[in-house]
């Protein structure tokens, strides 16, 4: 779902656009007009944001992800996409684990090669 701020911009956009008598496109194209610079708004942000490095290795691209068929959030698919979840790095930066190490493959590397993070169990 795009940004809020960024889709009562694309609304406003649209509203004033409908309303301009001068504007002979269609109710549809302007809205499919109107949602691609809102897609591009949302891109360029995406880009820039030092917040989910993480998550825009995993999704570069949010055109993709807004025309991609729907797909249900499950609960590990929130955790594998955030990065936030019962993985032992994060418990242990918010000490709620008495090391980061893998229960899985019990690697014993340091804690700042983020051995039991979501890249880990990928």
């Amino acid at each position: 779902m795009v940004p809020a701020d960024l889709l009562a911009n694309e609304r406003a956009r649209m509203r004033k656009r409908l309303d301009d008598q001068d504007d002979m496109t269609s109710k549809s194209g302007i809205k499919t007009e109107e949602r691609a610079i809102s897609t591009r708004a949302w891109q360029s942000r995406w880009d820039r944001s030092p917040n989910g490095r993480w998550t825009h290795r995993l999704l570069p691209d949010v055109g993709h992800w807004l025309s991609r068929p729907p797909l249900g959030l499950t609960y590990h698919l929130t955790q594998a996409l955030s990065g936030h979840g019962c993985f032992r790095k994060y418990l242990h930066d918010r000490d709620r684990a008495v090391d980061s190490y893998c229960t899985y493959c019990m690697s014993v590397a340091p804690i700042v090669f983020n051995i039991s993070s979501v890249q880990h169990y990928l």
